[in-house]
């Protein structure tokens, strides 16, 4: 029995009725629940590709051994990341967000970045006349690009006027 289960459930749904009329066999629902029980069990469908993201890794991505030697954009890059990580996106919605320089701007004052979504992409319950906002992280001062960070750790926002 290698069939999904979805093409048992189909079968079990069309057979009792020839079977009552063709041979007088009445099939009770219970026995037909049952056996698509016992079948989905023991044949589970393949769960569909999410993205997968562990805050272990990431937090070891922004804090590492040489970091006191990157540049400021690379702090700039490593807050943002962590930013979109605490607004609740969704994995999907976080990994359509690009870093491409015509989806991605600072403000002219440098008090704010906005990352927009791939246009492309769709986010689950989501419609093309419905679409998610671009995401705008506030409060990021013009100095957090321009003057280097000697500490070993990465900006926070509280650091820059953010709460």
């Amino acid at each position: 029995m290698n069939r999904p289960s979805v093409t048992v459930s189909a079968h079990s749904a069309a057979l009792p009725d020839p079977l009552y009329f063709g041979l007088s066999i009445t099939m009770e629902e219970r026995a037909l629940t049952l056996l698509r029980r016992g079948i989905r069990a023991t044949t589970m469908p393949a769960r569909r590709g999410a993205p997968q993201w562990s805050l272990h890794k990431v937090l070891h991505y922004v804090t590492f051994d040489g970091i006191s030697q990157l540049q400021e954009q690379h702090y700039l890059q490593r807050a943002i990341f962590l930013l979109a990580l605490a607004t609740g996106y969704r994995a999907s919605q976080i990994a359509a967000l690009t870093r491409h320089p015509s989806f991605t701007t600072i403000d002219s004052n440098g008090k704010a970045v906005t990352l927009t979504p791939s246009p492309s992409f769709l986010a689950k319950n989501e419609q093309a006349d419905n679409l998610i906002g671009p995401l705008r992280v506030p409060a990021f001062k013009e100095e957090l690009v321009t003057r280097t960070l000697g500490e070993n750790r990465i900006p926070w926002p509280a650091d820059y006027g953010c709460g």
